[in-house]
């Protein structure tokens, strides 16, 4: 062919010349592009022209080639055909005997291959027909089976089925094709969640006559026969059949759903436990097996809610669970011994912790709240430690510090107006200012509210003129400082405090600082 291919491109490369070139042209092209019948149908316009010299041997070698090729693809396999590539590879071998060599050496193969695999004669060819007929069906029949084998082997028995159905319509029979068919409609009967008697009835029908043939490979004989064998017969079987294969569903469902509820209990899934449903009846093992899980679970659960004051926890509860732990007791501790020990002791320790009955429990809850409010009383009384800082209209830069809680405390308060004497001296007729401290008692009126009452050293700048002697500046005059007000806390932290001070002056140095002075502040306890 590679010859061929080099010659069809010599072809190509000549310029169009006459009519047989033009042709012969078309038949290369046509051959390049595997259009074999186009290339005889090309060619025969020249069948009965005279031919010359190079047309007349590229007509008989694309005649070859398109003929043998329709031959080997089985597009052509007709007596006639094979007996006109033998004449034309005889005639080119003939006349053209020292032409290329590649090309003879090609067209003597091809010669070869129909004189020695093919019939010469029309009685041979009609036997060789029929073989290559046979082969045809015997290659379909192996692909259709492999198809059908392979779609049952996946699980797809529907489409086992479709293809068992396309092989008949096609005429392609075999007992396998009903081997599998039987498989098939087996599987999907046993997957069916509404099976019928009618179609157990088809399944046997199809069994029995699959069983009558003769040619059954031995295994898949044996394999329908045990099919068969375990089907029902009569109606009344198929009721028996169904009532035993429902009653074997919830066995098996009920044998996942207490391993499910097993697995749950250890892994301390108690709450999901509670919830399930009692689907096992009464005095079975399996019925015995989850009362204990959802008694045992009930009780677990009850003592991860426990606290110390018993807020989640109520006297129904604890009832509620007891009644579980002793009606397991009663009713299947003989029967699981181990579990039944497990769950007296459980039982023990339920009315350890929690008291006989609601009378006991309410009275050890009420018990616990009244230590707690007595404690709360006790952390209210205890003393606190707080400093923070005080503002007063004069003297607004102040720190506050006080110790109270008990029925007795004290405070200290700095205040100071932190003015120069330069801007007293500038002023007219002076600016109000005090630096003072004080300290005194605080009284608990309640736990959130305290009295401050206190006394203390203070003095203020103010100024002085003598025209006597003619002098006159800034003097400090000391005065006896008092002071009441309240502390009002917010909480463990925050105190709010407000208060007024009063000082012992005359009134002729200024009226402002004679007046009483209003304070507040904030503080914080560290203790």
């Amino acid at each position: 062919m590679l010859s061929g291919v080099l010659w069809y491109t010599t072809v190509l490369g000549q310029n169009v010349g006459s009519v047989q070139d033009q042709l012969i042209r078309e038949a290369a092209i046509q051959f390049n592009n595997k259009e074999y019948e186009s290339v005889l149908l090309t060619l025969s316009k020249l069948e009965n022209q005279q031919r010359k010299g190079l047309n007349n041997e590229r007509y008989f070698y694309f005649s070859i080639q398109g003929r043998y090729n329709l031959l080997k693809e089985g597009e052509d396999i007709t007596f006639e055909n094979i007996s006109k590539i033998r004449v034309l590879t005889q005639s080119y071998l003939s006349h053209f005997k020292d032409g290329n060599s590649s090309i003879i050496r090609e067209i003597s193969d091809i010669h070869q291959d129909v004189s020695y695999n093919y019939p010469s004669t029309l009685d041979a060819y009609n036997h060789w027909q029929l073989e290559q007929e046979r082969l045809a069906f015997e290659h379909k029949q192996k692909e259709a089976l492999r198809k059908v084998e392979e779609t049952f082997n996946i699980g797809e028995y529907l489409a086992t089925l479709q293809l068992v159905e396309k092989a008949r319509a096609e005429q392609i029979t075999s007992s396998k094709f009903d081997y599998y068919e039987i498989l098939a409609k087996n599987e999907l009967y046993k997957a069916s969640n509404s099976p019928s008697y009618q179609s157990i009835q088809d399944l046997l029908r199809m069994s029995e006559s699959y069983l009558k043939q003769s040619d059954l490979d031995q295994n898949d004989r044996d394999k329908i026969e045990q099919i068969a064998l375990n089907y029902p017969k009569t109606l009344e079987e198929f009721n028996d059949l169904i009532e035993s294969e429902r009653l074997a569903a919830i066995e098996k469902d009920q044998g996942e759903k207490l391993s499910q509820i097993q697995k749950d209990y250890y892994s301390g899934n108690y709450s999901v436990i509670l919830q399930a449903m009692d689907t096992f009846g009464s005095n079975s093992e399996r019925a015995a097996s989850f009362s204990f899980f959802k008694a045992m679970s009930a009780y677990k659960y009850l003592l991860s809610r426990k606290d110390t004051y018993y807020n989640y926890i109520t006297a129904s509860d604890i009832s509620g669970v007891r009644d579980n732990l002793s009606l397991y007791i009663n009713r299947y501790g003989d029967t699981q011994p181990a579990n039944g020990n497990e769950v007296k002791q459980a039982l023990i320790d339920l009315n350890k912790q929690f008291g006989n009955n609601d009378f006991d429990f309410n009275k050890l809850k009420n018990r616990v709240l009244n230590d707690r409010d007595k404690a709360y009383k006790r952390a209210s009384r205890k003393m606190f430690v707080s400093v923070g800082y005080e503002y007063g209209e004069v003297a607004p830069y102040g720190v506050r510090f006080e110790v109270g809680g008990r029925a007795i405390g004290f405070f200290t308060t700095i205040r100071s107006s932190m003015i120069k004497d330069e801007k007293i001296l500038n002023s007219y007729d002076g600016v109000p200012n005090k630096n003072e401290i004080i300290m005194g008692p605080n009284v608990k009126i309640a736990n959130w509210l305290f009295w401050n009452v206190g006394l203390g050293y203070g003095y203020f700048s103010h100024l002085y003129r003598d025209d006597y002697k003619r002098e006159q500046g800034i003097r400090k005059s000391n005065y006896l400082a008092g002071y009441t007000g309240g502390t009002l806390r917010l909480g463990s932290v925050v105190n709010l405090l407000g208060g007024v001070s009063f000082i012992d002056l005359s009134k002729k140095y200024t009226q402002q600082i004679g007046k009483p002075e209003y304070t507040f502040g904030i503080t914080f306890n560290f203790k």
